[in-house]
């Protein structure tokens, strides 16, 4: 398992019920003009990195039959356990266990940030996906986490630590209530 996996495998319970807890992120802000964006389909669609599921219920919602992977076992059994997907498998982005050309949608929610390798997943996604399929990435920016406004005044400049263009590994632990 790698470090990424045994972090989410710790927090699990933690993660499903801050996803869970209406208004809390900004996913409940923009649901809605995420569902627009997808817009209404049908066939077959794929949830990479599901979590607990809640990308995959919007997924149903627009009318796609959705399967659901991640590579923590404990999230696949909550998304599971609340319906999220017409099926559920143990998978990581680079190693899906599906044949070629299986999804009309692929749907990669703030996941690829936590793989190593994002050309791998990448090609595998595609891979899986249809020539004639959608592919929609959502990534969360780490623009904040590159830099720091000088001071508290609204013209403070924001300045960049080292490249924007750099790579590096981050963690953070952020606490609520």
């Amino acid at each position: 398992m790698s470090p990424d996996h045994e972090h989410w495998s710790r927090i699990a319970p933690e993660w499903v019920a801050w996803a869970r807890t209406p208004n809390h992120d900004a996913f409940w802000a923009y649901r809605s003009s995420l569902l627009a964006f997808i817009g209404r389909g049908e066939g077959e669609a794929l949830d990479v990195g599901c979590g607990e599921g809640r990308v995959s219920r919007l997924l149903k919602d627009c009318g796609y039959r959705v399967t659901a992977t991640d590579p923590v076992e404990a999230f696949i059994s909550a998304a599971e356990q609340a319906g999220s997907a017409d099926e559920y498998k143990v998978a990581t982005a680079d190693n899906l266990p599906f044949a070629d050309h299986t999804f009309d949608l692929a749907i990669a929610y703030n996941v690829l940030m936590d793989i190593e390798d994002v050309p791998t997943a990448l090609r595998e996604i595609g891979r899986v996906l249809r020539s004639s399929g959608t592919l929609v990435i959502s990534v969360l920016h780490f623009f904040a986490d590159r830099g720091r406004f000088v001071g508290p005044e609204p013209d403070a400049p924001f300045v960049i630590r080292n490249s924007y263009f750099g790579r590096e590994r981050f963690e953070g632990v952020e606490e609520r209530n």
